[in-house]
């Protein structure tokens, strides 16, 4: 899936330059996918206690907030809400 998106990102928001400006979206989305695989193929091989697959799944989340794809804005009828400062616990949730 990340491959795909890596090949198709530069067609999809049309162009190189585009594509480079968005780039921490896609490792963001890289990062999301590829932490909590890790943590459940250790899982399916070893065993991993729950915590430790729910602090995987914690750690990839942040890394995706910290680098900049945040939920912001909740549709709400007709106006969106500003999530504000509850945009990090929104993210993660």
């Amino acid at each position: 899936m990340v491959i795909a998106f890596v090949v198709m990102a530069p067609h999809l928001f049309g162009g190189a330059l585009q594509w480079w400006e968005n780039a921490h979206f896609f490792i963001g989305l890289g990062l999301r996918a590829t932490i909590p695989f890790f943590a459940g193929l250790v899982d399916d091989l070893k065993g991993v206690r729950p915590f430790a697959k729910l602090t995987a799944q914690l750690v990839a989340a942040l890394a995706v907030y910290a680098l900049g794809v945040r939920i912001e804005l909740v549709p709400w009828g007709s106006a969106p809400l500003f999530a504000g400062i509850f945009a990090l616990s929104l993210t993660v949730f």
